[in-house]
């Protein structure tokens, strides 16, 4: 169990070093010691409280030319991209799924997609004073798997990368099963999905569903109109705990 807390890329004095060395506090992120790496960091990055909406929400990702935009994003779902879970696997106060954000980062000259998560852990540390708590827990989730008779995923065929849709609704362009799975985990299930599809590269697709009882439920949906399944099993997972959060980001 670990609390992590992001720090300024400047490193420790040497003393410090020693200090933290001799009280075991070294944290982790993505497998990696973080005692002394320098953090990766945007060269810029807007983040607004966005308006109450009024016809539904519909959230968006985009990434173009260097410029990352999240639309609509709750603090919670923002953690879910920062530290690579599903926003089930995420513990906190009720407001982190209800207050709504925008965010533009500027991406620094040669930064890659793996430096992304860093950056954002980052942002959400200094702009929101973010510190949470990963352990690991058994716990029901859903595993998402290629359904009999194969899927029907369709490789994106140009470089535009994101997603949106409304309340019942998911356009992909470009994005990995992974996301696919952390979209099914915060918009439509109540646990954890987790991908264990095999399928590697980019996708475009849309998935719609409803709640009424004549309609699909997405669980028929995901099977019908993606070739895949979601399968209930409990599996070993990480789960990060909120141990304080702003609701007012710091001024831009």
């Amino acid at each position: 169990m670990s609390t992590m807390a992001y720090r300024p890329t400047r490193r420790p004095a040497f003393g410090r070093n020693l200090l933290l060395a001799a009280a075991g506090c070294v944290s982790f992120a993505g497998g990696h010691a973080q005692s002394s790496a320098v953090h990766p960091e945007f060269e810029v990055v807007s983040v607004k409280p966005a308006p109450v909406p009024v016809n539904g929400v519909s959230s968006r990702e985009s990434v173009d030319k260097g410029l990352l935009t999240y639309t609509n994003f709750t603090l919670r779902r923002l953690i879910s991209n920062a530290y690579g879970v599903t926003e089930g696997q995420i513990v906190g106060p009720a407001w982190i799924s209800d207050n709504l954000y925008h965010v533009h980062a500027r991406l620094p000259a040669g930064a890659r997609g793996s430096d992304v998560p860093a950056m954002l852990q980052g942002m959400l540390a200094a702009r929101f004073q973010l510190v949470v708590e990963r352990v690991k827990k058994k716990t029901p989730v859903y595993v998402l798997v290629i359904a009999k008779g194969g899927h029907k995923m369709k490789p994106a065929v140009n470089d535009d990368s994101g997603y949106g849709g409304g309340i019942r609704r998911i356009d992909g362009r470009g994005i990995t099963m992974a996301t696919l799975a952390k979209l099914l985990s915060s918009r439509v299930t109540d646990r954890p999905v987790v991908d264990s599809t095999g399928l590697r590269g980019r996708f475009a697709f849309t998935l719609e569903w409803a709640q009424e009882p004549d309609d699909p439920s997405v669980y028929i949906a995901v099977q019908e109109q993606l070739g895949l399944k979601l399968d209930p099993r409990r599996m070993l997972t990480e789960v990060i705990t909120v141990r304080h959060a702003e609701r007012n980001p710091t001024e831009n």
